[in-house]
């Protein structure tokens, strides 16, 4: 995943809100997020996609309170997991529902 070893890390904007206040994909808005990973996976017809594997500090799969989710492509129960293959899931760490706060977007 990392060629050089880097730590690298990401964050949501502020514009939207409190880390309280989710954004249209369910993440908390001011929220920083460690990067654990980027790859290229490949759908069961050989289409690649490129992904980031995230952790949130929170060490939840939830996001607030309200028990809110990402939603956003790749998210554990986004059907398109079921059209990559399974080497790549393995390489990937992908594990559905563990409620780990590690999720993934591209």
């Amino acid at each position: 995943s990392f060629v050089n070893g880097y730590v690298m890390s990401f964050s949501t904007t502020s514009s939207c809100g409190s880390d309280t206040t989710p954004n249209a994909f369910g993440i908390p808005c001011s929220h920083a997020y460690t990067c654990l990973g980027a790859y290229v996976i490949h759908n069961s017809t050989g289409i690649a996609d490129y992904v980031f594997k995230a952790r949130n500090p929170w060490g939840s799969d939830s996001f607030n309170t309200a028990g809110k989710y990402y939603s956003g492509k790749w998210n554990d129960n986004d059907t398109a997991w079921s059209t990559i293959t399974a080497p790549d899931k393995l390489a990937v760490g992908y594990q559905n529902n563990v409620n780990d706060g590690v999720f993934f977007v591209s």
